[in-house]
């Protein structure tokens, strides 16, 4: 999902910009109000409503919800993401799913960056699938940017460097958190309250 709305162009390669993406996405946007208005008269207020109550996942699922499966098959070989209806039988679910990807709006990834956390959170400095143990032997297989491959564009060759550089600081950080933890020497008392018999800095 990630890779699928990329700032490239998907013909020439080129990379986009955000201008751009923008610009990509009213126009696919844009297509499925005019294919409701004329070929589904029962999403005529869909059809009649502007781009902000298009674009967002809540309201077109609210607006696609009331099709059956043949009407929403129909509407996705419309907007050219299905074959005619018959060819192949899909559940509702997928063609929903297909419909609503390709319309909702797109978060730019710039926005994305600096909606992150300065420091990482717990959740993510303890979470071993992300940033693994000393101990992990390397038999399973870590969801990392490779950097040994060709980048689509200099944006993805940055942003991958930058996800490393990121995942290096949490490894480097819980380090520490577990070595100061390992000075502290806590223990539990009888009335329930942890103590520290040790320091650290």
């Amino acid at each position: 999902k990630f890779y699928s709305k990329f700032e490239i162009d998907d013909l020439e390669g080129n990379p986009l910009t955000e201008t751009q993406m923008l610009s990509q996405h009213y126009d696919q946007v844009l297509s499925l109000p005019k294919q409701c208005f004329a070929h589904f008269k029962e999403l005529e207020e869909l059809a009649l409503a502007n781009i902000s109550q298009v674009d967002s996942r809540e309201s077109l699922l609210g607006y696609l919800r009331s099709l059956n499966n043949r009407r929403l098959h129909e509407l996705a070989h419309h907007l050219n993401l299905l074959e005619p209806y018959g060819e192949a039988k899909h559940k509702s679910s997928f063609i929903l799913e297909v419909i609503v990807s390709y319309h909702e709006t797109r978060m730019s990834q710039m926005d994305e960056i600096n909606a992150m956390p300065l420091y990482p959170t717990e959740e993510i400095l303890w979470d071993e699938n992300v940033v693994p143990n000393e101990f992990f032997s390397g038999e399973g297989c870590l969801a990392l940017p490779k950097l040994n491959l060709q980048f689509l564009t200099l944006h993805d060759y940055l942003l991958r460097n930058f996800n490393l550089f990121r995942l290096e600081t949490m490894y480097e950080i819980r380090q520490d958190v577990e070595d100061a933890v390992l000075r502290l020497c806590p223990f539990l008392t009888s009335d329930q309250s942890t103590q520290f018999s040790g320091w650290a800095r």
